[in-house]
């Protein structure tokens, strides 16, 4: 039953709305955090999202302020995490090819490696869960799901 005495099947639309809200729930959770953060030789801290943040360049050159926009977090609070990394030895700053007066942020080697080893502990954490389904339904799922968040870029009015 759900807090409101119901008990919960529901539409799809809200069977989706919890089941993602679980679902980030888990993926941001502490514990899940330190389990990477053991598998892959790190601290457990926010040196993953952020280093995921740099790596996608797809709008050109990252800067501390689209980090701090595609993390959704204040550009204070950016540039504070991005100076942890760089202290890290995860991320370098470089000069923009475009405007020298601007600085862009690139993975280092040992962010690279911490951001891959990261991506092959959340395959294998997916392929635990996943692993007594069928190859068919999984294949399914992941179609739907890559389907869904394409769709969170375009959304129907």
């Amino acid at each position: 039953m759900g807090r409101d005495g119901v008990t919960h099947g529901g539409e799809p639309a809200e069977q989706v709305d919890r089941a993602l809200f679980d679902l980030m729930r888990r993926m941001n959770s502490r514990a899940l955090a330190r389990e990477c953060a053991e598998a892959c030789g790190t601290p457990p801290n926010d040196v993953v999202p952020l280093l995921h943040a740099v790596a996608d360049d797809t709008c050109g050159e990252v800067t501390v302020g689209l980090v701090a926009q595609r993390l959704a977090i204040d550009p204070s609070r950016a540039s504070r995490a991005v100076a942890a990394a760089i202290e890290g030895g995860h991320v370098t700053r470089l000069a923009s090819q475009a405007d020298g007066r601007r600085s862009v942020l690139v993975l280092t080697e040992a962010g690279n490696k911490i951001l891959t080893e990261a991506e092959q502990f959340r395959r294998d954490w997916f392929d635990r869960v996943m692993g007594e389904w069928p190859a068919r339904d999984r294949a399914e799922f992941a179609r739907l799901l890559t389907a869904f968040v394409e769709g969170l870029h375009n959304p129907r009015p």
